[in-house]
């Protein structure tokens, strides 16, 4: 059985105008020795999807249908201490936009100890030794631990949310677009701390992100997302080297490479549909290439081939 199984999970938006159906039947899995990429566009329902893993889903919007298993539990049935107890110690989260996340009136060796006091019994000279023991795992000195927020950089406070995150030695641990806004070399250095942890504390990790670069140094699985649907799932090599759907084609051409002779950059025409009225069958088929007349009237459903996932009338 995997660590995390989503299936068929629907999250909609209502509006007075309808219902957005930001996520729309999607499923996908994390196993103990994992980690899941989930890339595509922003707005094609990438956070809205794991905030529902963590019940962070509030009005208006609301998980219409599906189940979240976790270690054989559907987390959409616990109840709000079961789910309390469930953050932080079963599945732990990293914020996009680190400087918004963090407290800023309290020093981080504080906001690293309120999450070790939810959850265990510990003294204070303890749970403080522990917040010291996280910045030093991500690099940070201990010392600072009576630091403020706004007394680090932007790739320093997303270490501290990674040590906040891993306080509790979560067994699953979520990353929504943890390099965004960093300069390279931050990025590099954020990422090699990911690789690290993850071998150290053994940790199956979902990465979101819309950079590729960044799914080719963390994950062995990833899952292509457009307008609320998984279009295709691969390993990571697979889905560099053979890309199946065309969206997923579109989306690595369009990537700069730093590699082979300098070319004019790819990219995809048109914008993602609005999921509010999306188009008849298959939502990408606006802006797809290799539209068939069936694609247009039907939506494509999900096949194996060649080993992946790939949701496409070619594959019919």
């Amino acid at each position: 059985m995997a660590l995390l199984e989503v299936e068929n999970l629907k999250i909609y938006y209502f509006t007075g105008k309808g219902a957005v159906k930001a996520v729309d039947d999607i499923s996908f899995s994390v196993d103990k020795d994992e980690t899941l990429g989930l890339i595509g566009e922003s707005g094609c329902g990438k956070t809205t999807a794991v905030f529902a893993i963590m019940r962070f889903a509030a009005p208006p919007g609301r998980i219409v249908g599906g189940k979240i298993i976790f270690e054989g539990r559907d987390i959409l049935t616990m109840s709000a201490e079961q789910v309390r107890l469930l953050r932080g110690q079963g599945i732990a989260m990293v914020f996009q936009a680190a400087q918004n996340a963090l407290n800023p009136v309290m020093t981080v060796g504080q906001q690293i100890t309120e999450v070790i006091n939810q959850h265990e019994q510990v003294n204070k000279e303890e749970a403080w030794a522990r917040a010291r023991k996280q910045l030093e795992l991500v690099g940070i000195s201990g010392d600072r631990a009576k630091s403020y927020p706004h007394e680090f950089s932007g790739g320093m406070k997303q270490r501290v949310g990674i040590a906040i995150a891993t306080a509790c030695n979560p067994r699953l641990l979520i990353l929504d677009e943890p390099v965004t806004g960093l300069d390279v070399i931050v990025q590099r250095q954020l990422l090699n701390l990911v690789n690290d942890l993850r071998e150290k504390l053994r940790l199956p990790i979902i990465f979101i992100t819309h950079d590729l670069s960044v799914i080719a140094e963390t994950c062995s699985k990833v899952a292509v997302m457009y307008a609320g649907k998984i279009v295709e799932q691969a390993d990571a090599v697979s889905l560099y080297e053979n890309p199946a759907h065309p969206y997923s084609k579109l989306l690595i051409e369009a990537y700069p490479s730093i590699k082979g002779e300098k070319g004019e950059l790819v990219s995809i025409p048109g914008a993602p549909p609005g999921l509010l009225n999306p188009p008849v069958g298959c939502y990408f088929h606006p802006r797809c290439p290799s539209a068939m007349d069936i694609c247009r009237k039907t939506e494509p459903p999900m096949v194996k081939k060649d080993g992946r996932l790939v949701a496409c009338h070619l594959y019919k």
